[in-house]
């Protein structure tokens, strides 16, 4: 509730500003407002729903994510010119009150099923467990595994392959978009589709580095091979989002490696490093685009 009544703030804030420094500390708030979004779901998912579903909800939730963002990309333009960016804002905060009200009458603390049924914790005990968590080398590691995976997302999807695809494989405008919706589209099936499959086995590491070789070998093949035919394209890139929904997996074993209390911090720490990786990947992206 909180997150969302700062995102809320922060909407309102950016929506009416005239000055670029209020309109950013307005964008501030709404990045930091939305930074509780997933945290929340892990938090819940880990704690009141049984344990060996919380690969597939988070996968699910992720996809839902991935959906919306496809819808978006299709209709907020035109959207956007009708009514005007600055009402569209002021719609997002006021949807944000919306869905905080709705939590604040329909999600209440109930007795948790999962073994963090350990008692209120001071923060003392927290930051200690944070400490102890960031010893472990497998944490880091898992983080950035999910960090270079989701790294087809927030570099290549995001930013490089519309103008790489228009460049070198000679797409108009519009037909670049709709092939790099299909990195989407795989994407959000694969989180589903991973998220089920880690129910299925007990070890997931050698389907986790085999997913990240068949990845590198796709992004080298779609660099390189640009006479390759179009529909030969388009499944590589469906291809490519679909093994990148493999990072959801890291979010599971992130909860599972951190000791009791910090399993939520734990699944945060994961995400935060993810997503820091992006602005580290895109010049490097960039520069192999180049090359």
């Amino acid at each position: 509730i909180f997150g969302l009544l700062i995102c809320a703030l922060g909407c309102f804030l950016f929506s009416s500003s005239t000055v670029f420094l209020y309109a950013e500390f307005g964008r501030l708030l709404m990045g930091g407002g939305l930074s509780f979004a997933f945290v929340s779901v892990a938090y819940i998912t880990g704690k009141y729903l049984p344990t060996r579903m919380f690969s597939f909800l988070i996968g699910l939730s992720e996809s839902l994510a991935i959906i919306c963002t496809i819808a978006s990309e299709f209709y907020m333009g035109s959207f956007i010119n009708e009514i005007g960016w600055r009402v569209f804002v002021i719609y997002a905060g006021i949807i944000s009150i919306i869905l905080s009200i709705l939590i604040f009458l329909f999600i209440h603390e109930k007795s948790p099923i999962n073994r963090n049924t350990h008692s209120v914790m001071h923060l003392n005990d927290i930051f200690d467990g944070f400490i102890l968590m960031l010893k472990k080398p497998v944490v880091w590691a898992n983080a950035f595994y999910a960090g270079f995976m989701f790294s087809i997302l927030t570099t290549f999807h995001a930013l490089w392959a519309n103008p790489f695809l228009i460049s070198a494989y000679k797409l108009n405008a519009a037909t670049a978009l709709l092939y790099n919706m299909l990195i989407l589209i795989g994407c959000a099936i694969g989180f589903i589709f991973f998220g089920w499959y880690s129910q299925k086995v007990k070890h997931t590491k050698y389907i986790m580095v085999l997913a990240a070789a068949l990845s590198s070998l796709l992004f080298f093949a779609i660099l390189s091979f640009i006479q390759m035919p179009h529909i030969l394209l388009a499944v590589f890139l469906f291809m490519l989002g679909f093994l990148s929904g493999i990072y959801v997996l890291c979010f599971a074993i992130a909860y599972n490696l951190a000791p009791a209390g910090v399993e939520t911090t734990s699944v945060g720490f994961a995400n935060a490093i993810a997503i820091i990786t992006a602005p580290l990947m895109q010049p490097l992206v960039g520069f192999l685009l180049d090359t």
